[in-house]
């Protein structure tokens, strides 16, 4: 599998580079996250923490993939910024368990 960066873009404001990326894989089925997550941040220069993909879709017959991806400089940096289930879909933030919720009691009829 391959990853080109068909466009970088600085946010300074946000400190992080937004990368616009197309992946090949031939023969293969639609890569992983973690995997691509490791690809771009090496073409990149950050940690891999740092780098959220926000998006990735494949086409329809055709072995590529397209997406978009965050690259800060720390997972800290990302955790600032980033919402919740981004978060937790990245690894980065557990997820919270709710309390199960007591059952809800029947009307009594009257009689």
């Amino acid at each position: 599998m391959e990853v080109e960066i068909v466009r970088k873009h600085e946010n300074n404001l946000l400190k992080r580079v937004d990368v616009t990326f197309k992946a090949v894989h031939p023969k293969e089925k639609t890569p992983q996250r973690t995997i691509v997550r490791d690809k771009i941040a090496g073409i990149v220069g950050k940690p891999r923490d740092g780098v959220i993909i926000a998006y990735m879709r494949s086409h329809f017959g055709t072995p590529t993939s397209e997406g978009f991806a965050k690259c800060y400089d720390s997972a800290d940096d990302a955790k600032k910024t980033e919402p919740k289930f981004i978060l937790i879909r990245h690894g980065l933030a557990e997820k919270v368990a709710k309390a199960a919720a007591a059952p809800a009691k029947a009307p009594e009829k009257k009689k």
